[in-house]
């Protein structure tokens, strides 16, 4: 069975790709809507023609390129309702004006269709043991131990089946977006984004045709064999490894092929991600092989969630984009997506933002899928999938600035090809005949597989890994993709569009003989092939005498940097060679990507550590002449630069977590470029003691209450989230009382209340009624401000709201939270806002070294006219805004070639502003945390403004897990759930709830300085 796309159709390696011309200046200067990313713009509201236009502004002026109308947890105008259909058209309408995209979600996902009919659901084998019962099953045979039984996934549709995906893509594709908006396929709308097409693990995927299939292609029944899948019984590894490659070559044909066809025959790009890449044992439950699956899609795409870079699995997350990258180009694919920042944090900085963007770029990314901008942040909508990355955010305004970076990197990320050196075989057919179901009964648990297949996994990423620690470009490849396209051509080892010097295989079970058969005729032509771990000892699955003798004649190395070093140095030159200058593992921590122009070659490297810089030599083999393209400003520059006889020499310098971008343009003669050399010659310091001035109210959030129904007295204090989680799940209907309390050491000039649709509710303060105001929207337009100045006094307060509550429905199914409309009353905490400061009790020990931990005393008191530097700590733990710390310090005159630079010892903001007698310089977003004030510095009495732009995770929190700020976030992080009974999806999800409050960090810590240097050639 061909599970792989017609050439002629995917790419034609006798022309050129669009890419292959000479770099745009202007366009890398000012990149435009196809560099810009694309965000998922979560609807989750009632929508509104004029709220529309206002957020679609704001994502324009905010420099991204594509939306994706997302229904998301929340949304309250009927899905596909004519309402819904007006609106989208407005969206439409509106991103044209702007020269933005627009890709529609596929009407329903692959994992949750409403209304299905059973012969198009998902049908899946399960081992069933001897007491269980579901009356839904089918069985299928009977041994000692299990019943085997076709299981149904009723709201899943059957991917394995044609005429199930042809009916899916009528309902999900024709009749929801075709007939009312296919005059703008191919225009303003670009594309159609998909989520997660997958199988439904523990059951191991079936159709009615997958047996006679199977006997087609391997001559046996596996009807037969159903106990081998379970049990490591008969020949249970051939038997499982047929299956799946029987299984993956029914998704690629029946599910993505036909998808994809559609898109092309209508002008639109296959987009989306996949389920579960992140590990071996992970990906074949989900999906199978995901690398042939990549060549079907136009845009391949994966995503990543938390802030982590080792998650899900506590190993390096690289052959989740590695695997995404290299099959998108061998098969001439020019965007390679991947969806970031999901369940991360409220609290992310541009300097996490980043981290992350980065290490996907050093890995083949093109193209960043923001998750998300969301439509509102009422109720449960700002716990879900946070963060915001959106209006409601203090840095909404400067999201600009590392908008445009991350475009100019993706514009030269997408010219020419990529070029890699080593092809590394992927051994993901190897744990196909060890993967176990009976183990896999948990499917995201990632931390907990199975050991054997576990070992291969991490053999695999430790391969990568190494290759990375010593500069050297690879991809990986699907054994399928290499069976249809691997030839052996004079210039190496040919897959698709690209040719390698070398193959590298990992630890691996089996190999296929089409492999075998490229390996060996590789090798007889003069390439190089290594085993760097365990060799196969099975052909397709079977033992094999030829297999081991064939392999005992290739060499061995071992699975680390130093040994794969010296033996790819005597076999195959390298791109790029690094030297250090005094630390030489700093070397380790630097990754380079590569690419071939019609011009030379464009080098992107990266400094993936976050405490080491990096300074040294990078030697690029060619000749010519090294330009510097600086995605910070658009600008082209000559780095310092010496010709050798086979290389240009570079002296590079990366701070931690920085990158540099730089083109050898072969057709330019070499040139002599000197280094300059800095040195410090006087440092000011400013004292830690600044005013301060506020943009936003300083906020205090009330998250614990009394309550009460008609039915029962005052309840003691309890978190607002645990009464509406009891409520909802009593199904009560009726009044209920929530009683907040807060205490005043002095009275504020100015307070609010800030409620969530606070005209639903009678509100008393201190006993007195409330009338609700205009007032204007705090943070989101769903938090109502209610004065109530006049109402507080010293001492004890309390906030009394009364209101109906309705519990909101259930979905009918899990996806369906996405779509369905459910209306109901959804308890929140309150705010209180105004001109005040917040004072309590500070825990000694924090746990956490980004926190800070209070107790639950809060107490408002007066605003101090200094502070230190950290807000978080002097009165402002809740505040989400602006901060700007203001100082005079004294400057001695710069001397003659001196540069003046304001230096920062730490930033605990999403990034700062910096102003100097009121002159601006640049912003201050990341590592280094310094930047030039030559220009505005004076000698004598200067005023120097740093402008500290916050998140909204004080205020949102979640603030009461023990472990502090880990590196997720997912909604369950703000339930009060006793541990005993959390249910967590995910492994770290699980954390433990404590009364006390933990804030990050908001502000400076330690000493800024003024720092003059001399610039001086070596």
């Amino acid at each position: 069975m061909r599970i792989l796309p017609q050439p002629g159709r995917m790419y034609n390696t006798d022309e050129p790709r669009k890419e292959d011309h000479q770099m745009d200046r202007e366009e890398f200067l000012k990149p435009s809507a196809a560099y810009r990313g694309v965000v998922l713009w979560m609807l989750n509201d009632r929508l509104e023609k004029d709220e529309i236009a206002r957020q679609i502004e704001g994502i324009h002026t905010a420099g991204w390129g594509t939306v994706i109308p997302r229904t998301f947890n929340g949304l309250r105008t009927r899905y596909l309702s004519d309402e819904w259909m007006e609106m989208t058209q407005t969206i439409v309408g509106l991103c044209a004006q702007r020269g933005m995209k627009v890709w529609l979600q596929a009407g329903y996902m692959p994992g949750g269709i409403p209304d299905l009919p059973v012969e198009h659901a998902h049908r899946g084998l399960f081992a069933r043991s001897g007491e269980e019962r579901n009356d839904g099953d089918e069985v299928l045979a009977k041994d000692d131990r299990y019943t085997y039984v076709l299981r149904t996934e009723k709201n899943v549709v059957d991917l394995l089946n044609p005429q199930a995906v042809d009916a899916y893509l009528e309902k999900a594709y024709v009749s929801t977006w075709e007939g009312r908006f296919g005059k703008e396929f191919g225009k303003t709308i670009e594309g159609i984004w998909v989520d997660e097409p997958h199988f439904r693990p523990p059951l191991l995927p079936w159709s009615a045709e997958l047996p006679e299939v199977f006997r087609k292609l391997w001559g046996y029944d596996i009807a037969n064999h159903l106990p081998e899948l379970f049990r490591p019984t008969g020949d249970y590894r051939k038997v499982r490894h047929h299956y799946w490659r029987t299984v993956s070559a029914l998704f690629v044909a029946h599910y993505f092929r036909r998808v994809h066809r559609w898109c092309g025959q209508h002008k639109l790009k296959f987009s989306g991600h996949l389920m579960g890449e992140d590990t071996l044992a992970d990906q074949i439950s989900w999906t199978g092989d995901a690398m042939p699956c990549y060549a079907e899609m136009d845009v391949p795409g994966i995503d990543h969630l938390t802030m982590s870079l080792i998650w899900p699995s506590r190993k390096k997350f690289i052959t989740t984009p590695k695997q995404c990258s290299s099959a998108a180009e061998q098969f001439g694919r020019d965007e390679i997506l991947c969806e970031m920042y999901g369940v991360s944090s409220s609290g992310i900085t541009f300097a996490d933002r980043r981290e992350i963007a980065n290490w996907m770029l050093l890995h083949g990314v093109n193209q960043r899928c923001y998750h998300g901008a969301f439509y509102s942040l009422r109720g449960r909508r700002k716990r879900i999938y946070v963060p915001a990355l959106s209006y409601q955010q203090p840095w909404w305004s400067d999201n600009r600035l590392i908008a445009d970076q991350f475009s100019r990197l993706c514009y030269v990320l997408r010219q020419g090809r990529a070029a890699a050196e080593l092809l590394v075989i992927h051994n993901v057919e190897s744990g196909f005949c060890i993967y176990d179901a009976l183990r896999n009964l948990k499917p995201h648990d990632r931390v907990h597989e199975p050991e054997d297949i576990a070992r291969l996994h991490t053999e695999l990423t430790n391969l990568c890994d190494n290759l990375e620690q010593i500069q050297r470009t690879y991809h990986l490849a699907s054994e399928a993709t290499l069976a249809y396209l691997g030839r052996v051509t004079q210039d190496g080892l040919a897959v698709g569009n690209l040719t390698y010097c070398a193959v590298i295989l990992p630890a691996m079970l089996t190999i296929r003989g089409t492999t075998l058969n490229i390996l060996r005729a590789f090798r007889e032509s003069g390439g190089t092939v290594l085993l760097a771990g365990n060799p196969p000892e099975l052909l397709d699955g079977s033992p094999s005498p030829e297999l081991l003798e064939s392999l005992a004649r290739y060499p061995r190395v071992d699975n680390s940097p130093q040994a794969l070093k010296k033996v790819l140095d005597e076999t195959v030159p390298p791109l790029f060679s690094l030297a250090a200058e005094g630390n030489a593992d700093a070397v380790r921590h630097i990754l380079v990507q590569a690419r071939r122009t019609d011009e030379g070659l464009v080098c992107f490297l990266g400094n993936v550590s976050r405490t080491t810089p990096f300074a040294g030599t990078l030697r690029i083999r060619g000749k010519g002449k090294v330009e510097r393209w600086n995605a910070s400003d658009g600008t082209v520059t000559l780095p310092p630069q010496e010709p050798e006889e086979e290389a240009v020499a570079v002296q590079v310098d990366l701070a931690p977590l920085s990158t540099d971008l730089l083109l050898l343009r072969f057709s330019q003669p070499p040139v002599r470029v000197a280094r300059l050399r800095e040195r410090i010659t006087r440092v000011v310091e400013i004292p830690c003691s600044f005013r301060l001035k506020r943009d936003m109210p300083n906020a205090l959030t009330l998250d614990v209450c009394r309550w009460r129904t008609p039915q029962t007295d005052w309840s003691e204090q309890t978190p607002v989230i645990a009464v509406h989680g009891k409520l909802t799940a009593e199904r009560y209907r009726g009044p209920v009382s929530l009683r907040f309390a807060f205490r005043a050491a002095s009275v504020p000039s100015k307070i609010c209340a800030v409620i969530e649709d606070a005209a639903q509710y009678e509100i008393a303060v201190n006993g007195a009624r409330v009338c609700v105001g205009d007032l204007p929207y705090y943070i989101d337009r769903s938090f109502h401000p209610v004065d109530i100045t006049h109402l507080v006094r010293e001492g004890e307060n309390s906030i009394e709201l009364t209101g109906e509550f309705t519990p909101l429905p259930p979905a009918r199914f899990s996806l369906a939270s996405l779509f369905e409309t459910q209306e109901g009353t959804e308890l929140e905490s309150i705010y209180l806002i105004g001109d005040f400061a917040v004072k309590g009790t500070v825990v000694p020990d924090p746990g956490d070294p980004k926190c800070v931990r209070y107790r639950p005393d809060f107490v408002l008191d007066s605003e101090e006219a200094f502070c230190d530097g950290n807000l978080t700590s002097s009165g402002y733990p809740f505040y989400a805004g602006r901060a700007t710390l203001s100082a005079e310090v004294t400057l001695p005159p710069a001397g003659a070639g001196e540069k003046v630079f304001l230096q920062m010892p730490s930033l605990d903001a999403a990034l700062a502003r910096v102003r100097v007698n009121g002159k601006e310089a640049s912003p201050i977003l990341w590592e280094p945390l310094e930047t030039d004030i030559t220009h505005a510095a004076v000698a004598g009495l200067n005023t120097v403004e740093i402008e500290l732009v916050g998140t909204l995770r004080n205020l949102l929190g979640p603030h009461h897990r023990l472990p502090g700020e880990p590196d997720n976030c997912w909604s369950t992080a703000f339930n009060y759930t006793p541990p005993a009974q959390q249910r967590a999806e995910h492994p770290e999800e699980g954390f433990v709830w404590t009364d006390e409050y933990s804030f990050l960090h908001f502000g400076v810590r330690g000493t800024i300085r003024i720092v003059y240097r001399a610039c001086e050639r070596a």
